[in-house]
């Protein structure tokens, strides 16, 4: 499922979390050695938290990837990612 139901601009500004990348112009948050799409993001303020938890409600999927630069930021919890190569090593094959 791509919800593609986005709140919100990223804006990458100097300084900007290392662990974010747009391709394809799509959200990616490396985690747990893999990148993750972003399904959806938040601000990191009170009425975020509420929209977020609303949507993870109504999609169970949705899971918090994390908390990154003021923004929430979900993912599908059956998200197997993309594999991040290793330092100095071959990027692998994509599907």
């Amino acid at each position: 499922m791509v919800l593609q139901k986005v709140h919100g601009m990223v804006s990458f500004r100097k300084g900007a979390s290392k662990s974010m990348m747009m391709r394809n112009g799509e959200l990616y948050i490396r985690s747990m050695g893999k990148m993750l799409k972003v399904e959806a993001y938040f601000p990191s303020t009170p009425d975020g938290v509420d929209s977020a938890n609303i949507l993870m409600i109504k999609h169970d999927n949705l899971a918090v990837v994390a908390e990154v630069d003021g923004l929430i930021l979900l993912a599908d919890k059956y998200d197997k990612g993309l594999a991040v190569a290793k330092k100095g090593a071959a990027a692998p094959n994509e599907p």
